[in-house]
C-alpha cells in the first residue's frame, strides 16, 4: 500500500507528517528549528516539483509512503488519482490520499509564500517553523489515525468519462498522474490517452 500526504506545496506540512509517519520525528514534544530544518524535502521544493510523488520511505507494516505538492487541485486530487489508479488497474486498496492541509496555518501560508515564492529564505524559515510548532499536535493526531488504518475495501466504480469535473492546471494534473503512475512502475499508457483523460476527451 502507498500512503501520499499531500499539502499545497509538499514542503511543510505533508512533509512533518510523513516524518512522523516515519519515526524521523519524536510525536511526544515539539520539534526544534534543526530536527525541521533536516528532514528530507522540508521547505525545499520548488514550483516544478509540485505534483510529484517523493518518495519518504517504508513504514513498519512495509507501506510505502510519500509526499506531494497539490497546489490548488484541492478535493479534485481525489478525483484525479481515483481516475488515474483506474486506467491503470491499481485497486482503491492499493493506495490512501491523506490531505496534510488542514493543518497549516496562516504563519506557514507566509513563510512558505515567502521562503518559496519570494526566495526570501532566512526570512520565511522560522516563520514556517513556528507555524509548525503551533500545529503540531494535530498533526501528530491526524497520522496517529493513518498509522492505525488497514486497507480499506471500496465497491465504488470510478468511471472514466466525460463530465468528471477535472478542470485544473492541464500541466499539473498530467504531472500528477504521470508521477502516480511512476510510482507503480507504470510507463505504458500512452501520454496522449494521459492528456485526453485529464482533458476529459
Amino acid at each position: 500500500m502507498k500512503i501520499i500526504y499531500n499539502c499545497y506545496g509538499g514542503a511543510h506540512s505533508s512533509v512533518v507528517a510523513a516524518a512522523l509517519h516515519l519515526g524521523l520525528l519524536d510525536n511526544t514534544r515539539v520539534p526544534g528549528e534543526k530536527e525541521l530544518l533536516e528532514l528530507p524535502l522540508f521547505d525545499g521544493t520548488w514550483e516544478h516539483d509540485h505534483g510529484r510523488l517523493f518518495f519518504f520511505g517504508i513504514d513498519d507494516k512495509q507501506r510505502e509512503i510519500y509526499v506531494l505538492g497539490k497546489r490548488n487541485l484541492g478535493h479534485q486530487l481525489n478525483d484525479l488519482i481515483h481516475l488515474a489508479a483506474q486506467a491503470a488497474g491499481i485497486t482503491r486498496e492499493e493506495y490512501l490520499l491523506v490531505d496534510a492541509l488542514p493543518y497549516v496555518n496562516w504563519l506557514m501560508v507566509v513563510g512558505g509564500y515567502t521562503s518559496r515564492r519570494l526566495h526570501w529564505e532566512r526570512l520565511g524559515r522560522p516563520i514556517v517553523i513556528r507555524g509548525i510548532q503551533t500545529f503540531y499536535w494535530q498533526i501528530v493526531n491526524k497520522v496517529e489515525q493513518v498509522k492505525k488504518l488497514v486497507p480499506i475495501t471500496e465497491t465504488k466504480k470510478w468511471v472514466l468519462k466525460n463530465g468528471a469535473n477535472i478542470t485544473v492546471d492541464r500541466v499539473l494534473a498530467c504531472r500528477v498522474v504521470r508521477s502516480f503512475w511512476l510510482a507503480w512502475g507504470i510507463t505504458g499508457i500512452s501520454l496522449d490517452f494521459l492528456a485526453a483523460m485529464v482533458n476529459n476527451e
